[in-house]
C-alpha cells in the first residue's frame, strides 16, 4: 500500500496542507476504492473540514444527487458536530464503510486542485482570535449542521444540493484557514438559502391559491 504522510497541525498555509492531503488521497486511490473511514484517516484529526470539502465537491452542480446526498448529508452533519468540539470525528461503521471508486477519487482530486489554486489567492488568516471563542464555534456548527441536514433531504429539484454544499464549502475553508471573511460569506449564503428554500416551500401554497381563484 502507498505510504501516507500526514501533514502536521498548522501546515495548512496557502494551500500547502490541501496539496499534501490531496496527494495522500491520490496515492491511496492507486490501491483501489477509498472508504469514507479511510478518507478521514488520511485527512488526520485536524482534517474534518478538508474531508467535508472533498465530500461536497461532486454536489457543486445544478442537478441534485438524491440517493447519494442522503448519506453524505448525515456524514457532513456528524463532521459539523466534531468541528465544533475540536475533536477527531467518529462515524458509524456503515457510513465509514461507504466507498468511492478510484476514478471518482482522482476526478474529485483534480477538480479540488483547480478550485483550491483559485481559493488560495484570497484565503488567509483573519480574526483568528474569534475562532477560539466557543460561542463562535457553536454558531458555525449550527449553520453547518442545518445545511448538512437540508443537503440530506431527497429533493429532486435543481440547486437543492448546490446551495447547501456551497455554504458548507465556504464554512469549511474559513474554519481550516481561520479566515473570518470566508465564514461571513458562508453566513451570507445561509441567508440566501433561507430565501431560496422558503420560496420553494411557499410555491405549492401560491400555486394552489392561483388555481382556486
Amino acid at each position: 500500500m502507498s505510504e501516507i504522510v500526514h501533514p502536521q497541525p498548522g501546515d495548512f498555509v496557502h494551500g500547502h496542507r490541501f496539496s499534501e492531503t490531496l496527494r495522500n488521497i491520490e496515492r491511496r486511490a492507486e490501491d483501489g476504492p477509498v472508504s469514507v473511514g479511510e478518507l478521514f484517516a488520511i485527512c488526520g484529526p485536524q482534517g474534518h473540514a478538508f474531508a467535508a470539502i472533498f465530500l461536497v465537491l461532486p454536489f457543486l452542480q445544478p442537478l441534485p444527487l438524491p440517493g447519494l446526498s442522503n448519506a453524505i448529508g448525515i456524514v457532513l452533519a456528524i463532521i459539523g458536530v466534531f468541528v465544533a468540539l475540536r475533536k477527531p470525528p467518529w462515524l458509524p461503521a456503515r457510513l465509514a464503510g461507504m466507498t468511492v471508486e478510484p476514478d471518482a477519487v482522482r476526478r474529485i482530486c483534480a477538480r479540488l486542485e483547480k478550485l483550491l489554486s483559485r481559493i488560495e489567492k484570497f484565503v488567509q488568516p483573519r480574526a483568528q482570535w474569534l475562532f477560539e471563542r466557543r460561542w463562535f464555534r457553536v454558531t458555525n456548527a449550527v449553520v453547518w449542521i442545518v445545511h448538512a441536514l437540508v443537503f440530506s433531504l431527497p429533493l429532486p429539484i435543481p440547486l437543492t444540493n448546490f446551495f447547501p454544499a456551497t455554504v458548507i464549502l465556504l464554512m469549511a475553508v474559513g474554519i481550516l484557514e481561520e479566515d473570518l471573511r470566508f465564514v461571513l460569506l458562508a453566513y451570507a449564503g445561509a441567508v440566501a438559502n433561507v430565501i431560496f428554500f422558503g420560496a420553494l416551500a411557499a410555491l405549492p401554497a401560491v400555486g394552489w391559491r392561483a388555481f382556486s381563484s
